[in-house]
């Protein structure tokens, strides 16, 4: 039996890569979130404009499925290069961001110190 949506009767593995995905993801949020305002005037014998204020919490999981696209073209060269530099990039502004948070750690220690003499 031939599945409808594969190309031919010998390939089902094809068809299965399509349909079945390569990676499931799980997330969960939670958020807190405040709010003031005043709306205008909606009915005709509304005297006074209508006042919001509300507190809430949210939260929510999520599930979602993945597939990766097949590439139709390979990349060239400078496709390479320009995704190592990328790359390259990346880990040095991560550096450099874990070294100013370490200098201001390290900054408010020595401030402590200072007072405590």
């Amino acid at each position: 039996m031939c599945v409808a949506l594969s190309t031919g009767c010998s390939t089902p593995a094809k068809t299965m890569n399509w349909l079945t995905p390569d990676r499931v993801g799980y997330g969960i949020s939670h958020g807190t979130m405040t709010g003031l305002g005043v709306g205008n005037k909606t009915m005709r014998n509304q005297e006074e404009p209508l006042e919001l204020d509300f507190n809430g919490d949210s939260q929510g999981s999520m599930i979602w499925l993945e597939w990766d696209l097949p590439s139709w073209k390979q990349p060239n060269e400078r496709d390479r290069y320009t995704r190592a530099k990328i790359r390259d990039l990346n880990y040095r502004m991560s550096m450099m961001e874990a070294e100013d948070r370490n200098n201001k750690l390290l900054d408010e220690w020595l401030r402590t110190k200072s007072y405590e003499r």
